[in-house]
């Protein structure tokens, strides 16, 4: 008995792992340089948000709310502030932990950066952040809760809760969790996620997200899934096979997350196949996606590619 599907796509896991060690690299480098400049000042530069996110080699969430900055670091007091005009300080009084690198660079640690991004992003993204952190730092969801227990107030703490909720620590990319949050925005059935199925012979096909009491799988392609032959070989196969099962599987691009317009089609497509109306507003369960700041996060949009929603009849 063979498995096919999360488990053969190494080379794109490879990819987005090798791009996020490089991306690290290079950080570690220009904070060591930066942090040079601050010696002899007060307590050293501890680096935060996307700063640190890059240094820990976890993806950058969407957040148009946030001011651009080179270099992101916090202080306990506004009194610890430096004049470095690259450095956008922010001031957090609440206590948090560090990770210190062997060049000496230090930053908050990934659940810290996750609290404090809370009052920036809205909910739908603070889920992507919390799964990237799970997926990449090995942190377990009821770490999240425990480090929110004991922070005390602050704002973006019930933001934080609702998030929560919406995780999901089996998710294994970025793209994967916006798609599922998409569908429950748009107010459709819950997908079961990283779904098993076995086909008639005998092998063990696994699949982003599927409804499995309509026969429907939901999966994404990135480009990474075309860049790689093998890859996009296995893909083809996998759902030639189980269209011959008599599976109904639904293709999502990047650019079917483009902007309002386009979710709202993909979310239309996967109620047309599920044989359900489209509700157009998350349900009470889910009601925290309907953030009003949601809006804002549209303006900042992933590249957009030339691929449309396919399906598989």
């Amino acid at each position: 008995m063979s498995t096919v599907g999360k488990s053969e796509w190494s080379e794109v896991k490879n990819y987005a792992s090798r791009e996020l060690r490089r991306k690290r690299d290079e950080t570690l480098s220009v904070c060591w340089t930066q942090s040079g400049k601050r010696q002899g000042l007060c307590d050293p530069l501890c680096f935060s948000l996307f700063t640190a996110l890059s240094l820990l080699g976890i993806e950058h969430p969407e957040c148009p709310a946030l001011p651009k900055a080179s270099f992101y670091c916090t202080v306990r007091k506004a009194g610890h502030r430096s004049e470095l005009g690259d450095v956008r300080f922010h001031v957090w009084a609440r206590p948090f932990e560090t990770i210190r690198f062997r060049n000496g660079v230090i930053c908050m640690a990934p659940v810290d950066v996750w609290l404090q991004f809370s009052q920036y992003l809205v909910v739908a993204e603070l889920v992507v952040l919390a799964e990237s952190i799970i997926r990449r730092r090995q942190i377990g969801k009821r770490d999240f809760l425990e480090r929110l227990q004991r922070t005390g107030r602050f704002k973006g703490r019930t933001r934080c809760y609702e998030a929560l909720s919406l995780v999901d620590e089996k998710s294994e990319s970025v793209q994967e969790t916006r798609v599922r949050l998409t569908i429950l925005r748009h107010g459709l059935p819950q997908p079961q996620v990283n779904y098993a199925i076995r086909l008639d012979d005998g092998s063990i096909v696994v699949v982003d997200m599927a409804y499995p009491e309509r026969r429907v799988i939901v999966e994404y392609d990135g480009d990474h899934h075309r860049i790689y032959r093998n890859q996009y070989l296995r893909d083809q196969h996998k759902r030639r096979a189980l269209h011959n099962a008599g599976w109904r599987v639904l293709v999502v691009f990047m650019d079917d997350l483009w902007d309002a317009e386009a979710k709202e089609r993909f979310a239309q497509e996967l109620a047309t196949a599920l044989h359900v109306p489209l509700p157009g507003r998350p349900s009470r369960e889910h009601r925290a996606l309907a953030d009003p700041r949601m809006n804002r996060v549209l303006s900042c949009k992933p590249r957009k590619s030339r691929h449309r929603i396919r399906t598989s009849r």
